[in-house]
């Protein structure tokens, strides 16, 4: 009699299993009560790439539906950075974007997401704010097709800069001669070069965005880079190089007074690869500095993904 009391308990309890994971699985196969839009994000950062990348897509998500069978949209403005609090960026002037749409996104049938496409204008990596943290646009949704707008997730704060194509991290290799600064005669050379890939800081060099078409380098010679080196190099229409020193470096009381020498520099497209020749002062030792250095292309970070391959 215990034996079938306790064979009936167990086929209740089993029972009310099956009822509970029933109804979990109805409310995971069921749409919510109410569907909505929204920004994922409320603050992105995008980076346009002078000759690479000029186009950019925004999108709202759609919410409450496990799956679209329907057209839905949401409607938006753009509105002032000034609207925002204690926000340092200006509002990206007109001139410098286009968009597919002005006012809509359109979230198709079978898809959660509405887009418009973004396109920069080439006056945009002529301007000298635009790779500084300086732009931005604010998309708010006013209206939609769907039950609700997610509340403080209706807006979205779009900062946009750009990088020059040359930016990124380089493998650095070459030689330095180092001269006395009174009569001249060489004091010894110093060689700096690894076998890719290499890991350490000396022979890694990031060259930084400087401009349209100037990166800034972080190191000089054999400094490994540091916030109290660094030069510019700007890239000619014919791939030949400027070098020039950095005039906050000299304000601050790093005086490295480089220049470039009549030797080559230049741009290899094909290799994405600098060649420079350049003098120096190791005014730390009081030393005259001769640099042959090459730059090689490992890879970049933009925005937060990593790219070695291009």
């Amino acid at each position: 009699m215990k034996k079938r009391e306790t064979i009936i308990k167990w086929t209740e309890v089993l029972l009310l299993l099956v009822l509970v994971s029933g109804c979990a699985y109805d409310d995971y196969r069921e749409d919510y009560p109410y569907t909505s839009v929204y920004f994922t994000n409320q603050i992105i950062k995008r980076n346009f790439v002078e000759d690479e990348i000029n186009t950019i897509k925004i999108g709202v998500m759609l919410g409450g539906k496990r799956m679209n069978t329907m057209e839905e949209w949401a409607r938006f403005t753009i509105e002032d950075t000034a609207g925002l609090e204690a926000t340092p960026y200006k509002l990206l002037p007109d001139k410098y974007y286009t968009l597919s749409s002005y006012n809509e996104m359109v979230i198709h049938s079978g898809t959660a997401m509405g887009e418009v496409s973004m396109e920069i204008d080439p006056s945009f990596f002529q301007d000298s704010l635009a790779f500084v943290n300086h732009y931005a646009l604010v998309f708010k949704i006013e209206d939609a097709s769907t039950d609700s707008i997610l509340f403080m997730k209706d807006s979205l704060l779009l900062l946009v800069g750009f990088e020059s194509r040359y930016f990124g991290n380089y493998y650095h290799n070459g030689l330095c001669i180092r001269k006395d600064m009174v009569n001249e005669s060489i004091i010894d050379t110093i060689f700096y070069h690894q076998e890719e890939p290499v890991t350490n800081n000396i022979n890694l060099w990031p060259l930084l965005t400087g401009g349209s078409k100037t990166v800034y380098s972080k190191g000089i010679g054999y400094f490994a880079p540091s916030n109290l080196t660094g030069f510019y190099i700007r890239v000619e229409d014919d791939y030949s190089l400027k070098i020039s020193e950095d005039p906050d470096l000299k304000l601050k009381g790093y005086d490295w007074k480089i220049k470039q020498v009549d030797e080559e520099n230049l741009y290899d497209p094909k290799k994405r690869m600098f060649i420079l020749n350049y003098e120096f002062i190791d005014f730390l030792k009081g030393y005259y500095c001769y640099a042959t250095d090459t730059l090689k292309f490992r890879n970049r970070i933009l925005d937060g993904v990593n790219q070695w391959d291009l």
